[in-house]
């Protein structure tokens, strides 16, 4: 998972940027809201955790901007602030959720858990490519040069899930809130489909293989 942190203090973005970088986040850091809004423009992230007051630009301007330019990144708001007028120009403004300072660190991971559950800036018509594969999701059919497979919508969200976050290792929990959000998941369920997918890209020939980290999750690596 590809998190921004657009925050200017340094000693909360590196305490933040350690402990997410455990669960197998990668992560990018900003100190001001100009800059921040610069790399939006360049690189993709699947999360922007967002400081309210910043110099120069600040939080809900960052958040006009990104909205009026057609960024729909979930942006978690993080604040000093706490009155309600506060959390509803934030919200407003274009925010996902809104955390109010100091926090405990599980709260922000579990509300950055809650917000990849979320499928509202998920296109789930898109085509998605990584490496040399193609998953159309509506068909639920992944393509490899010409061959191509059917799969079942199970194993279609967690091999989407994999190819947006391609190269990235995610762990076990981010991706059994993910793809199997509130449903009853089964010991070994998770397991059990990775190797279907395995099988899957076998049998188009994918140069594309699937990792597993022991005892942290799994990773899609794409050829070069």
């Amino acid at each position: 998972m590809r998190i921004l942190i657009v925050e200017d203090d340094q000693d909360l973005a590196r305490a933040l940027s350690y402990r997410l970088k455990k669960e197998q986040m990668e992560i990018t850091l900003c100190a001001e809201g100009a800059e921040g809004l610069s790399v939006l423009g360049r690189h993709p992230f699947d999360l922007v955790i967002l400081d309210r007051m910043l110099p120069g630009m600040d939080g809900t301007q960052i958040l006009e901007r990104m909205r009026a330019l057609g960024n729909t990144t979930p942006v978690l708001l993080l604040t000093a602030m706490d009155g309600v007028r506060d959390r509803v120009v934030g919200l407003d403004a274009g925010a996902d959720d809104y955390l109010v300072k100091p926090f405990a660190m599980d709260e922000l991971l579990a509300r950055i858990r809650a917000l990849a559950r979320r499928q509202t800036s998920w296109n789930p018509y898109q085509m998605v490519k990584a490496g040399d594969l193609t998953l159309d999701v509506e068909k639920l059919s992944l393509h490899c040069a010409h061959r191509s497979v059917t799969l079942s919508k199970r194993e279609c969200g967690l091999m989407e899930y994999l190819m947006r976050n391609v190269d990235q290792t995610l762990t076990r929990g981010l991706i059994l809130d993910r793809v199997w959000s509130d449903a009853f998941v089964e010991e070994g369920s998770l397991e059990a489909y990775i190797h279907f997918l395995r099988r899957r890209l076998k049998e188009i020939h994918s140069g594309c293989v699937i990792l597993t980290q022991r005892g942290v999750g799994y990773r899609l690596c794409a050829p070069e």
